[in-house]
């Protein structure tokens, strides 16, 4: 069976593929930290202002735990290998079963 896209809800585990970028930010949305330095920077926290702070790409496919989703940037915050990095909708996929 192919994977496939599909909406993911925080709990899910997730397929991301090899090549994939991930990108790490502050924190994940709703992060009471994340949110606390958003509105010091007079921002608003359902928006990522700036750069990411880390940059990879995923060398192999790894399987990975939904965290958040963020409508406005329409990236999903997953857990994969002990921390929590920013990946696009576009690049998660269901598991084969």
């Amino acid at each position: 069976m192919r994977n496939q896209r599909k909406t993911f809800k925080p709990g899910d585990l997730i397929h991301v593929p090899a090549n994939v970028t991930l990108l790490k930010f502050r924190g994940p949305p709703g992060d009471p930290e994340r949110d606390l330095q958003m509105s010091e920077m007079n921002e608003r926290s359902a928006f990522r202002k700036g750069p990411p702070i880390a940059v990879k790409v995923n060398e192999k496919p790894k399987h990975a735990l939904v965290v958040a989703y963020d409508q406005t940037t329409r990236r999903y915050e997953i857990a994969v290998e002990g921390s929590t990095w920013s990946v696009h909708q576009e690049d998660c996929y269901t598991l084969e079963t």
